[in-house]
């Protein structure tokens, strides 16, 4: 069965904003925190380029993340419908990673030679 409380150090806990109720948070889960771990790891900065490579449930989370943060998003896939989904979360560019010896060319293009 599902339990009514849980027990865990506080350290795992993240703490949701006034706007947002524990019903629309219940479905976040693993990935979505995964996504503020890793942004918070790599110090992002507003107004920087970041590169999502690997759009999955964790790939989308930090799109969504990173876009909020003010941060311009490139994601990275070899999958055309998750290049279209990145996209619509609000990914700025969508690199096709099918043949991974351009990537790091199309970033640089759509970053006008400044990297992610």
């Amino acid at each position: 069965g599902l339990a009514k409380l849980l027990k865990a150090p506080a350290r795992n806990a993240v703490k949701l904003p006034d706007s947002i109720s524990f019903e629309d948070a219940a479905p976040i889960g693993c990935g979505v925190t995964t996504a503020v771990h890793a942004a918070g790891l790599a110090a992002v900065v507003k107004g920087e380029w970041a590169a999502v490579y690997g759009v999955n449930g964790v790939g989308f989370g930090l799109i969504q993340l990173l876009k909020h943060r003010g941060l311009s998003v490139i994601a990275i896939t070899r999958s055309e419908a998750r290049r279209a989904k990145a996209l619509e979360l609000g990914a700025h560019v969508a690199i096709d990673s099918t043949d991974a010896s351009s990537v790091a060319a199309a970033v640089r293009a759509a970053t006008g030679g400044e990297g992610a």
